[in-house]
């Protein structure tokens, strides 16, 4: 097992074209009615157990390098990962809907970001997001080190 990279990564993911539902670009500050009203507007009508998945999923998604057009390759077990950093069940609606209020192009799993390059991002995103952590003992932060080629130093 290979530890990845460092990666300093000291500005906000910019993404074209995001959901009109008057969200900040910090995922942690979204609040539950931004949160419905993109679920509403993704017609994304499965699985969403909490407000706070829809926000660790938008960290971790942030924390990625966004390309113009969705991933058509290699797939990742994107929830997994999530799951995984934030130590917290995240369904793959979850993710959908936070990669739509950030403004990313794609569908689950292919959306438009570097897949060859992930960046495990900072545990500091988590701060201040309730849910984090909360399922631990069930969801390890290294199980899947071996996906991500950076690791993020700042947040």
């Amino acid at each position: 097992m290979t530890a990845p990279q460092t990666h300093d990564k000291t500005t906000d993911m910019q993404t074209p074209n995001p959901i009109k539902t008057g969200s900040p670009m910090n995922p942690r500050d979204w609040t539950n009615d931004q949160i419905g009203a993109a679920i509403n507007l993704t017609a994304s009508n499965g699985l969403h157990e909490h407000p706070d998945c829809v926000r660790m999923a938008g960290e971790w998604l942030a924390a990625q390098t966004p390309t113009a057009r969705p991933n058509a390759g290699r797939v990742h077990p994107l929830k997994h990962l999530v799951e995984n950093w934030c130590g917290r069940y995240v369904s793959s609606n979850d993710v959908e809907v936070a990669a739509h209020m950030l403004g990313i192009k794609g569908r689950y799993p292919y959306f438009a970001f570097k897949t060859g390059s992930l960046v495990l991002p900072s545990a500091a995103r988590l701060k201040g997001i309730g849910q984090a952590f909360t399922q631990a003992d069930t969801y390890k932060p290294n199980r899947y080190i071996d996906s991500y080629k950076f690791e993020e130093v700042t947040a």
